[in-house]
């Protein structure tokens, strides 16, 4: 990628922009995110599998910037 580690770590980073990296046939939508993430952080959102509405709940479990985290 010709960006920087740190630009890139905040992309993914920012709970925004989960709807650019999520393919449009889910309709994905945020209901409640913090501004960015960190450890112990939920983001609650909606998207549609089949058809069918599906409530989804993620916590960041690791947090290791500008390098990785886990949900």
């Amino acid at each position: 990628m010709p960006r920087g580690l740190d630009e890139v770590f905040a992309f993914f980073a920012d709970p925004r922009n989960l709807a650019e990296i999520t393919p449009p046939w889910l309709h994905f939508r945020i209901v409640d995110s913090p501004g960015t993430a960190y450890r112990g952080a939920l983001i609650r959102y909606r998207l549609r599998i089949r058809g069918v509405s599906v409530r989804w709940l993620t916590e960041i479990t690791a947090w290791h910037p500008p390098r990785s985290f886990t949900d």
